[in-house]
């Protein structure tokens, strides 16, 4: 019966769907790449109108191409990029070669950065090289993008509440973007490794974000905003693996808490089990307030032998899929049991293309409430938030002048006085919300605060431009404050088919490593170069 079950449905998909080209080539969630530019131009009133951005990567689809995104993206007197399309099977399928791109990173000092996927938190160089092809036949959409990562790893300062003498040279092979996908009409169902974003933030995400490497995962989201009468719905629903490694740092601000002492003991590597995570994200754009998107989202993640190995539980939807549970602590099956590690969130962002400008806010908690009582009398109990805005000025044709700001709070609310929370991202039960040793969400740290700043000047694909950034460290869990203040340039340069994208940075770290009055300087590096097969 399951036989002529797929039979009937592998022969529905190519009858509906293998007619159409479905390119839903993507968009990688990079540190210096072309995803801040598709948020500009949606400011500019050119792409993507009625996308809220909030769910990355970003498919391209039959109307909305790569093409048209590089014209867009091209000046007065610019070659545009153009893509290099063959087709083959009488149009139906068609092959890309996907830019090949080699991102480096150094640290004068000690670890500093987020955002910046596959590398590992390390002092010294580190380099990143990958390439791919992207096919399609029909629904069927394969993107192969691997890479391999070089990190020196040297040794750094050490405190007695910080660092970790590293075990060297770091190298390892990536999956990196790869995704096999069925795609049909507004929908995309398959498995990938590719780094997701979810929220309105731009420099950092409460829940999801490119801060770790992306991970193996099975998903079921949309491809565009899908419209209907009372307006525009946007998705997406995964389970995956989260895999922490022996041979790199554990996030060390989460050193001796609760659950890092029972899962590490004195050891600052991964010893212990896979987990498995459950995520949501659905965003609601409604049809009486253009611009504007409300949404929320959900996570769950656990050790699998906690989460797999409960006798008690036998059902389905609990074990694989807690997201579609009940919302509140009493309610929920076997919840405290399997030690999982919640996470939730509410945002907003409204887009204003007549004035060049948005303003988004996050509000998350790091655990729900035991019930609806609790949630009324204590809102702010575990909370944080990311609060933001984006201004652009046309100075003329084509030039535009930017000015973005973002405050990201995870410092705990006056609440902890009387009721502590722990540092966010960290349950008293689990063992951090991490793969591969970072956290997946905001990468300034368990439980930090960090201010974001930054103006730029462009032209088509030239940009240059001033990043300032203030860190504040854990504030909660140290009686010293470390705080870290970066200021440097950022800029992008076209020459021919090849995009050169920088960051150049200072960084002052006051009572480094919580300790007092030990100050020290760290230079950060971050260039990117692409290279597009046209």
């Amino acid at each position: 019966m399951i036989s002529h079950l797929v039979k009937y449905l592998l022969l529905f998909w190519a009858l509906v769907f293998i007619p159409c080209l479905t390119r839903s080539q993507s968009i990688p969630v990079n540190p210096i790449s072309f995803d801040e530019t598709i948020r500009d131009l949606q400011l500019e009133g050119n792409y993507l109108s009625n996308s809220s951005l909030t769910i990355r990567p970003i498919l391209f689809t039959k109307k909305n191409t790569v093409d048209s995104l590089y014209h867009l993206m091209s000046s007065k007197g610019d070659t545009p990029l153009r893509s290099k399309t063959i087709h083959f099977l009488w149009n139906v399928g068609r092959f890309n070669i996907l830019p090949v791109e080699i991102l480096s990173k150094y640290n004068s000092h000690h670890p500093y950065g987020w955002n910046d996927a596959a590398m590992i938190p390390a002092k010294g160089f580190q380099s990143i090289a990958s390439a791919g092809v992207y096919s399609e036949i029909g629904p069927l959409a394969i993107q192969l993008n691997p890479g391999y990562i070089y990190a020196e790893n040297g040794k750094y300062d050490l405190t007695q509440s910080y660092g970790s003498l590293p075990t060297g040279t770091y190298k390892k092979y990536l999956i990196g973007q790869s995704s096999v996908r069925l795609n049909g009409g507004p929908i995309s169902i398959g498995i990938s490794n590719e780094n997701l974003w979810w929220g309105p933030g731009k420099y950092s995400s409460l829940m999801m974000s490119n801060n770790a490497p992306g991970f193996l995962h099975m998903t079921f989201n949309s491809r565009k905003p899908l419209k209907t009468p009372v307006g525009l719905f946007e998705w997406q629903v995964i389970g995956g693996r989260l895999e922490d490694e022996k041979n790199i740092d554990m996030p060390l601000e989460i050193r001796g808490l609760r659950s890092y002492r029972k899962e590490y003991g004195s050891n600052s590597r991964f010893q212990g089990d896979w987990k498995y995570i459950n995520a949501m994200i659905f965003t609601y754009q409604p049809a009486f307030l253009k611009g504007v998107s409300v949404g929320f989202s959900r996570q769950f993640s656990g050790l699998s032998k906690s989460v797999f190995n409960n006798a008690t539980d036998q059902n389905f939807a609990s074990k694989y899929l807690p997201v579609f549970g009940k919302l509140f602590k009493s309610k929920l099956v076997n919840d405290d049991s399997k030690s999982w590690n919640q996470l939730a969130d509410i945002f907003l962002r409204a887009v204003m293309p007549k004035s060049h400008a948005e303003f988004y806010l996050d509000y998350g908690w790091n655990d729900h409430s035991y019930n609806e009582r609790d949630f009324i009398m204590n809102p702010s109990h575990s909370a944080s938030f990311i609060v933001g805005a984006q201004k652009r000025v046309e100075l003329r044709k084509s030039v535009w002048l930017s000015f973005s700001g973002e405050v990201t709070h995870m410092e705990q609310t006056p609440d902890y006085l009387v009721r502590w929370a722990g540092s966010w991202y960290e349950h008293y039960q689990g063992t951090g919300y991490t793969n591969s040793n970072q956290i997946l969400g905001a990468g300034a740290g368990f439980g930090s605060n960090s201010q974001v700043f930054s103006t730029a000047l462009n032209k088509g694909y030239k940009k240059i431009g001033i990043l300032l950034e203030r860190v504040q460290r854990a504030p909660n869990t140290h009686k010293v404050r470390w705080d870290e203040l970066s200021y440097g340039i950022i800029g992008q340069y076209k020459f021919d088919d090849f995009i050169l994208s920088w960051r150049l940075s200072g960084v002052d770290s006051k009572n480094y490593g919580w300790k007092q009055d030990f100050n020290r300087f760290n230079f950060i590096g971050m260039i990117s170069a692409r290279y597009y097969f046209f």
